[in-house]
């Protein structure tokens, strides 16, 4: 009787312990190699779609609604469309515009109803985001 209690304690063997490990080495290997490699690619189309804000025309900012006119660079090697645009990180009205590489494109914001009108003399910070993920930024003083 004392004989079958201590048979029944008995660990796993250790050759069985090693396969586990084995494979469980094996499996985080696979994972950091799946993820290196959509990590290397996302980079690679980011570098790809690079933007620049050349210029910001304000001129239609007082008016009814209130418009800003960017003009946006594609200084990448790759189509990039510029999908979103934020001014003082609310983000504003604007319809998705496609450029080419080395042109540059006009993006319209429109500014949302409830949002005051940037006040002359105030900075305002101006951001265009496109589809890859990549942005630029713009400061300004409102006239």
């Amino acid at each position: 009787m004392i004989m079958m209690r201590e048979k029944s304690k008995r660990g796993i063997s250790p050759v069985i312990a090693v396969l586990l490990l084995i494979v469980i080495a094996v499996a985080a290997s696979v994972i950091t190699y799946s993820w290196i490699t959509w990590f290397l690619t996302v980079q690679q189309q980011q570098a790809a779609s690079m933007i620049r804000i050349e210029e910001v025309d304000l001129s239609g900012l007082n008016s009814d609604p209130s418009i800003i006119k960017i003009y946006v660079r594609n200084i990448g090697t790759v189509k990039v469309t510029v999908d979103a645009v934020y001014v003082n990180k609310t983000r504003w009205t604007s319809d998705p515009v496609t450029i080419n590489p080395g042109e540059l494109g006009e993006v319209m914001a429109i500014k949302p109803t409830l949002v005051p009108t940037p006040v002359s003399g105030h900075a305002i910070v101006i951001k265009v985001t496109t589809k890859a993920g990549t942005f630029d930024s713009y400061r300004v003083i409102v006239p």
